[in-house]
């Protein structure tokens, strides 16, 4: 599972990029694996670029999510950093809750 704020492209398992941080959306993408075969596909649309056709792929944008973990809890990481164990993800975007302080574009001579 990978949860982000703003919508990353490009589509697929690997998000890389946002072209705004502000756009009042929450990224979701999902892929399930459960048997030693699905993961040999999965692996296989990956490798090959076809992720998004695989039907244990998943991806979602909304501005709220809640959800339990089955099976859980689940140890979360936040921007890389390892985090707790959690079994419910409750997520949604607040807008203008964080202000961001960034030096003036230099002007073209």
């Amino acid at each position: 599972m990978f949860l982000g704020n703003g919508r990353y492209e490009p589509r697929g398992l690997a998000p890389v990029h946002r072209a705004t941080l502000d756009d009042g959306r929450l990224d979701l993408r999902l892929l399930g694996v459960s048997r030693l075969g699905s993961r040999a596909r999965v692996l296989l649309d990956l490798l090959t670029g076809r992720i998004e056709r695989n039907r244990r792929y998943q991806q979602y944008s909304d501005a709220e999510y809640h959800f339990d973990l089955p099976d859980g809890p689940y140890r979360i990481a936040r921007d890389g950093e390892l985090g707790e164990q959690i079994d419910r993800i409750d997520a949604r975007v607040l807008p203008r809750a964080l202000t961001v302080i960034a030096p003036a574009a230099r002007r073209a001579r």
